[in-house]
C-alpha cells in the first residue's frame, strides 16, 4: 500500500464505515470503523485523510497504512473540511 491517494477513491459504506477502494478497480481494499458514525466529508491533507462525521466526530488516518492517528469529538457536525492558506501557512477549516 502506498500513500499516493489518487490510488483511492473514499465512500461511507455499509454502517457508516469508511471504505477504501481501489481507484483502478472500484475493489474494496480496507474497510475502517467509525463506530457508526455518520460520514459527511474528508480531506486528503499532509499525508493524513481527515474524516469529518454529523455529530462533529473526527478520526484522522495515515495514508501510509490506513492507521487511526487521532480522533476528536468536536462540537458542531463536520460538513466540510477546507484547506485555506494564510499569510503563506496552510491549515484546514472543519465546517
Amino acid at each position: 500500500m502506498t500513500s499516493n491517494q489518487a490510488e483511492y477513491v473514499f465512500t461511507r459504506g455499509k454502517g457508516n464505515k469508511l471504505y477504501v477502494l481501489s481507484a483502478e478497480t472500484l475493489e474494496t481494499e480496507i474497510v475502517k470503523e467509525t463506530s457508526g458514525h455518520c460520514i459527511f466529508s474528508c480531506k486528503v491533507y499532509n499525508g493524513m485523510l481527515y474524516i469529518g462525521c454529523f455529530e462533529g466526530h473526527l478520526f484522522v488516518f495515515d495514508l501510509k497504512n490506513f492507521e487511526k492517528r487521532d480522533y476528536k469529538k468536536l462540537s458542531q457536525g463536520i460538513y466540510d473540511i477546507l484547506e485555506v492558506e494564510d499569510e503563506g501557512e496552510k491549515f484546514l477549516i472543519f465546517g
